[in-house]
């Protein structure tokens, strides 16, 4: 009789490493590599710019909802981060980034940080209303004038119900000819 148990144990040893890897691979990644990127901020759209360099501050349902933790724009005040970086825009900025292939993604905005550069995921990673963005209090609302100016918001965290498209097309008026017709 041949040892299956040893295989079995073998078996068991080899997934206990692959859980091991991928435990280890879940978490914060290498830190990113920052670079000074200064000029003018621009906004054109949705996005923002410095020179011909698309910076990155994050998905627009954040920068509308998450409450920034520094006075980036210097007003006195702290508000949503679509205020605080809608305050830059026209200004002379310092950025702290890591370039990627089509954009720049921020980091640090004029010396203060904006997010963890040690290699977790953004603060925005588990998509809106995950907990992990600071809200504004209740009853406070975001400033429309640095905003995204009331256009795209964040989904809703509930789905009414399938789209239209889902269910039988109107066009179809009932079973195939033939069907159900004897002879």
């Amino acid at each position: 009789m041949r040892k299956r148990i040893s295989t079995l144990a073998v078996t068991a040893v080899s997934v206990l490493a692959l859980g091991t890897v991928a435990a280890t691979s879940a978490g914060a990644a290498d830190p990113p590599v920052l670079e000074t990127l200064e000029g003018t901020l621009e906004r054109v759209g949705d996005e923002y710019f410095v020179g011909d360099t698309e910076v990155d501050f994050g998905p627009i349902w954040y920068l509308t909802d998450a409450r920034a933790k520094h006075d980036y724009d210097g007003d006195g005040r702290l508000a949503t981060l679509a205020a605080e970086v809608g305050g830059l825009v026209g200004t002379i900025v310092a950025l702290e980034v890591e370039f990627g292939q089509n954009d720049a993604d921020v980091f640090t905005v004029n010396g203060m940080p904006y997010r963890d550069a040690s290699g977790n995921p953004p603060p925005w990673a588990g998509g809106p209303g995950d907990g992990r963005t600071s809200r504004l209090p209740r009853g406070s609302t975001a400033p429309e004038t640095a905003g995204d100016g009331g256009g795209r918001r964040r989904p809703p965290s509930w789905v009414p119900g399938p789209p239209p498209w889902c269910g039988p097309p109107s066009w179809v008026p009932g079973p195939p000819p033939g069907a159900g017709t004897s002879r």
